[in-house]
């Protein structure tokens, strides 16, 4: 190893504070790997570091494991290369011992710090794509792309890619690219735009340095729409030769028109309304019918319907199985898909109140994608917060909000996690942020309506609510405003207000919402215990999602002083 090479026991020491790092604790796969690699270099038996010898020996897998069918060694060395550069490049940037892996190598080299060669990923964001033609429909295309552009490269080593949700918010924006790297994080930005010739789409890509704005790579493509899964595979390609040493992962989807229909999917399902929810489930659907291995097809008809579930759009016993259903066919097909792991964890907390099981899930998600913004948001929410481990539950929100600054509903579920654990004055304060950049996302104004509320400020509760309410479309989270704005009614000394509520939660009950949960929450500030015990009953009979929030949600306080049951162990 030469002689500046580090003592083993100083690799060791090393060693064990990786290992005890947040980025290798989740993950036991990565610290066999480690573990086995390192100790068998230093024991001088780096020849045996083989493929199927990994596989076996540090992975678990059986000895009739075969590297050309199963690629587990690769995928998890690759992710090993990029933890280590991520812990070098923040806590670890201090140490004087490095242990760094080659690209192409399972042999690990140990150097001091000034020889190390781990280099911090670059972080890139890609900006939707313009649309410059004259259909206005192909902006499905133009976003979808965009997206796609998002996935591959964030899978791709020595590279770290913002999320879809922050870089979209600059969608039609005229910013300087500077500014926009400033707000992002990034230090690269990707643009592009679409324009159409006949049957033919022409794109503009172009790769920018945000420190100056000076264009670094740029190409130009042109192909009609049945050639989108060669195009996107193309242009990450291109992408990421000019910026990482690593390769894309290759395009999952088989089927051009079925890629097609998960583009126009995407572009559906990123409008958080319920006509953008139920468009998105028929083109998802369309697609796996056409190409039944796309995996992230499935992941989404998966998050479609727990979604659905948690806006009250659906009864639970008709959109939950279906979303385990298309959860586990994702992860059959790509157990490395940190969506499908996610939509499983959150069928299983959310419907089954299974909260260990639902735990081992995100693991498994945070593992393949530890990037993956909607897996710390899900767990934070729905799996910590029921739970009761407050402080891990803020902690992961704050981790989906550092991946993802400019999501509007991360943003929103940090003042969820923050009203949950009653820091009612943070709360709105989170909330008047969260309207002042995203003013459009009716979701910040009707929970700030809650806090309003269990907060007895009731006035302002009810102006909230009221105003809100003319803006909304569909009945997407009209059940959670309705509960509040009847709790504030009844809380203020206008019963009869709140028991109009009622009646309207009692007609959207019968069309199809779900709504026994926050009309418990309005018969609690009636003084209807029995009430609202038996909605809350109804309500976990009929496995609401929100029902599993009861133990900590504010406004059951005068239910719960009363010594009433209001936690799940009353109705099992």
């Amino acid at each position: 190893m030469g002689d500046s090479a580090p003592s083993a026991g100083t690799v060791r020491e090393q060693l064990e504070l990786i290992l005890a790092s947040s980025g290798f604790r989740a993950s036991e796969s990565l610290r066999r790997l480690l573990r086995y690699t390192v100790e068998a270099a230093l024991a001088g038996r780096g020849d045996s570091l083989k493929e199927y010898t990994l596989g076996v020996e540090a992975l678990g897998r059986a000895e009739s494991f075969d590297p050309r069918q199963d690629t587990i060694v690769r995928v998890q060395a690759r992710k090993l290369r990029e933890r280590l550069a991520a812990y070098y490049a923040a806590g670890g940037s201090g140490e004087p011992c490095r242990i760094v892996y080659r690209p192409g190598s399972y042999l690990p080299a140990f150097t001091v710090a000034h020889e190390a060669v781990a280099k911090s990923p670059r972080t890139v964001a890609v900006l939707p794509l313009m649309n410059l033609t004259t259909d206005n429909a192909a902006g499905y295309f133009c976003d979808g792309l965009a997206e796609e552009l998002i996935d591959l490269l964030a899978r791709t080593e020595g590279l770290r890619v913002v999320a879809r949700t922050s870089s979209f918010r600059f969608k039609g924006v005229q910013a300087d690219v500077r500014e926009i790297g400033r707000r992002l994080g990034a230090d690269l930005l990707i643009e592009g735009a679409v324009r159409s010739a006949g049957d033919r789409y022409r794109i503009t890509i172009r790769l920018l340095s945000t420190a100056d704005g000076c264009e670094i790579w740029a190409s130009r493509y042109d192909r009609t729409s049945h050639d989108v899964l060669e195009l996107e595979s193309e242009i990450a390609a291109s992408i990421a030769s000019s910026l990482s040493s690593g390769t894309p992962p290759a395009v999952s989807a088989t089927d051009a028109e079925g890629a097609m229909l998960y583009l126009q999917a995407r572009h559906a399902w990123n409008q958080r309304s319920e006509t953008g929810f139920r468009r998105a489930l028929e083109l998802y659907t369309a697609a796996t019918g056409r190409d039944p291995g796309a995996a992230k097809a499935w992941s989404g008809i998966a998050e479609c319907h727990v979604l659905m579930n948690m806006h009250g759009l659906a009864l639970p016993h008709v959109c939950m199985p279906k979303a385990r259903e298309a959860a586990l066919k994702a992860v059959a097909i790509d157990p490395g898909l940190a969506s499908a792991w996610s939509a499983l964890a959150a069928v299983t907390a959310l419907y089954d109140r299974k909260f260990e099981s639902a735990e081992e899930h995100w693991r498994k998600a945070l593992e393949s994608d530890p990037a993956y913004a909607t897996a710390h948001h899900w767990y934070a929410c729905f799996g910590l917060i029921p739970m009761q481990r407050m402080n891990q539950a803020l902690d992961q929100i704050r981790e989906a909000e550092r991946l993802d600054p400019l999501s509007a509903p991360i943003l929103n579920d940090v003042v969820f996690v923050l009203y949950w654990n009653r820091r009612f004055d943070d709360a709105i304060e989170q909330c008047r942020k969260n309207i002042a950049l995203n003013p459009e996302f009716h979701r910040d104004y009707i929970l700030l309506a809650r806090v309003y509320a269990a907060h007895g400020r009731y006035r302002e509760s009810v102006d909230t609510c009221l105003k809100v309410r003319e803006q909304l479309d569909g009945v997407s989270f009209l059940p959670y405003l309705l509960g509040t704005l009847g709790f504030a009614y009844a809380s203020s000394g206008n019963p009869e207000a709140a028991q109009e509520v009622l009646g309207e939660l009692r007609h959207l009950e019968a069309r199809g919402a779900v709504t026994a949960h926050e009309r418990a929450v309005v018969a609690t500030a009636l003084g209807d215990w029995d009430a609202a015990i038996r909605e809350l009953k109804t309500a976990y009979e009929q496995r609401t999602g929100f029902a599993v929030f009861v133990p900590v949600e504010p406004l059951f306080d005068a239910l719960r002083a009363r010594g009433l049951p209001a936690g799940a162990a009353a109705f099992t």
